[in-house]
């Protein structure tokens, strides 16, 4: 899969529009339009390597395999769905500390299933949920309008029907009855 960037002609990026737009703001072509983004290779999670290489060539693996602290941190704060994974609780992971229990992570799996998969039928329709959402967001605000309109009206007819002028009603004066 690829990433690249482009010029959209709307809010919600559905509708792609010239490049050469950007190209006449920024005074030079918009990179990234052919090549992704992100490259295809790999990086070793082996934490001997970069220690190989930091020490000038010289090997200290000491038969220990350590995952780089690179690679370490990116795994903790990914969301994890373990859910189906062959694992149990029996089995161990070495940490520095010693032999500790292993127990699957499941709590992204409901945002993994649902959300994910509902973005990647937005993007699979080409934008075509994104316009039918956007439909009822109109419809919506035009009827809310419209009816924030009709109470302003009833309000204002109900105060011209309860204004009561008293002075021609009886007869005006300040004295009291005629």
């Amino acid at each position: 899969s690829r990433v690249n960037l482009g010029v959209f002609s709307d809010a919600a990026c559905t509708v792609k529009s010239d490049d050469s737009l950007f190209q006449k703001y920024y005074y030079y072509s918009l990179p990234y339009t052919t090549t992704s983004i992100i490259g295809r290779e790999c990086f070793s999670c082996d934490a001997a390597e970069y220690e190989f290489d930091e020490n000038n060539g010289n090997n200290n693996y000491n038969n220990n395999y350590e995952i780089s602290q690179m690679c370490e941190e990116v795994h903790e704060r990914s969301a994890k769905c373990e859910k189906n994974l062959k694992i149990g609780t029996s089995q161990s992971a070495y940490n520095n500390n010693g032999y500790t229990r292993y127990y699957p992570h499941t709590e992204s799996c409901q945002f993994i299933h649902s959300t994910l998969s509902g973005l990647e039928s937005v993007t699979r329709s080409n934008g075509r949920s994104l316009r039918t959402a956007r439909a009822f967001a109109w419809i919506f605000a035009v009827t809310t309008l419209a009816c924030v309109g009709y109470i302003v009206w009833l309000h204002s007819e109900k105060r011209k029907r309860s204004s009561v002028d008293l002075n021609s009603t009886y007869g005006g004066g300040a004295g009291g009855w005629s």
